[in-house]
């Protein structure tokens, strides 16, 4: 599905096709919570950044070490950084590819997964077989039932 999305865009017909057959195996499949790690979102716009001496530029991020080049601020903003992760940290806006990039060269996506959690299209998700009721699970609570899940394991 990450593959195809990227390919393809959220909304394409090849990516809606897989989605019905990825539903239709989940129905046999027992399990309790199904998780993703991020949402995916259609690039509406291309930017490019400073590549510099110490860098890592990612599709929607980038980390600088040391320096401090003129970056697009409108375009997104700059995140707390740790000098472990890059003195400067740029995230992009919502639907932005950043390119080149160390991942994808100069060749565009069609979709970008960000890691923006204030944006819907960029949330993590999560299944709960029919039997779960909960709506409003948090992250609290998924830690609680992973946990006793393996504790359950190591006791049989």
């Amino acid at each position: 599905l990450d593959r195809l999305t990227h390919h393809y865009g959220t909304k394409s017909i090849e990516v809606k096709k897989y989605l019905l057959k990825l539903d239709k195996k989940l129905r046999r499949i027992k399990f309790d919570v199904l998780l993703s790690d991020h949402g995916m979102m259609d690039v509406k716009e291309i930017i490019s950044v400073p590549k510099t001496k110490i860098c890592f530029i990612d599709s929607t991020m980038a980390r600088y070490w040391f320096d401090k080049p003129k970056l697009p601020i409108n375009k997104g903003k700059l995140i707390k950084a740790d000098k472990k992760f890059g003195h400067t940290i740029f995230l992009a806006n919502p639907g932005i590819l950043i390119l080149p990039n160390y991942w994808q060269g100069s060749k565009p996506v069609k979709a970008m997964h960000g890691y923006d959690p204030k944006n819907e299209n960029m949330k993590a998700f999560y299944l709960i077989k029919k039997r779960g009721k909960r709506r409003d699970l948090h992250i609290k609570d998924l830690r609680r039932i992973v946990f006793n899940k393996s504790l359950q394991c190591v006791r049989k």
